[in-house]
């Protein structure tokens, strides 16, 4: 869990949270419960922190939507070394009249953020919050401290991207183009029941008994219901969720 700065107190974003807040949900993306990247392992250390602030309550979220790939455009963001662990995490930035879901990629050099965007980019303008962080945290097109081919290298060797391009940013006020590039976000199996509906309700049991043993632990969230509703009802659970 990633340490922040908060009113002079250093801790854990979690721990800043649940001391704040009546009631925390992780969402889960996994559709497993065991292993080192389960339900489990994802969930413990937020359970584990919440232990230790009276009154804290946490339910665990799991995903069932079925995701669909999307195009993302993104802008050439700063080095890694400047910008820490805050910019790998999905922020929700609203304009007026132009909310988006920031998405971020972190080739190893530096960490580009962008946007999903409709099937075709070509001869569409720019999202205006994709705008400003271009000209925020982007080096000019035409810059040489960058270097666009290891950015494309680095979402080819992703399993989670394809067909990444090269796509400048022009800011229609100021004829500034930034650096850019697209590319089709395909996202893993592993992250929704969507794919595993057959052992939804044999993981959903072996999470509760996990859980259970935390004091904080207040059951299970399903995201989404009408997701939920569509999968093969041999999947629902026979049971309600046990939790607290």
């Amino acid at each position: 869990m990633a340490a922040v700065t908060y009113n002079g107190v250093r801790r854990s974003a979690a721990a800043h949270s649940l001391e704040r807040l009546d009631s925390v949900t992780v969402m889960n993306y996994r559709n497993h419960t065991a292993g080192p990247d389960g339900l489990v392992a994802i969930a413990t250390p937020v359970l584990v922190e919440a232990a230790r602030i009276p009154g804290a309550t946490v339910r665990i979220g799991i995903e069932t939507s079925r995701f669909l790939q999307s195009p993302v455009w993104f802008a050439i963001g700063p080095p890694a070394a400047q910008v820490g662990g805050t910019l790998g995490q999905t922020w929700r930035l609203t304009y007026p009249g132009d909310g988006f879901s920031l998405r971020t990629f972190d080739d190893g050099l530096r960490i580009h953020l962008g946007t999903a965007v409709p099937d075709t980019v070509a001869g569409q303008p720019p999202p205006t919050a994709l705008i400003d962080i271009a000209a925020r945290f982007s080096p000019r097109r035409e810059s040489a401290d960058i270097d666009i081919a290891a950015a494309l290298r680095a979402f080819d060797r992703s399993p989670e991207w394809r067909d990444a391009r090269p796509a400048p940013i022009r800011d229609p006020e100021t004829g500034i183009e930034y650096a850019g590039v697209t590319a089709v976000h395909v996202p893993l199996p592993t992250l929704t029941f969507a794919t595993r509906a057959e052992v939804l309700d044999d993981e959903i049991r072996a999470a509760e008994r996990a859980f259970r043993q935390f004091p904080a632990y207040r059951g299970l969230a399903v995201h989404d219901y009408d997701a939920f509703r569509d999968l093969p009802r041999g999947a629902w659970p026979t049971r309600r969720s046990e939790g607290r």
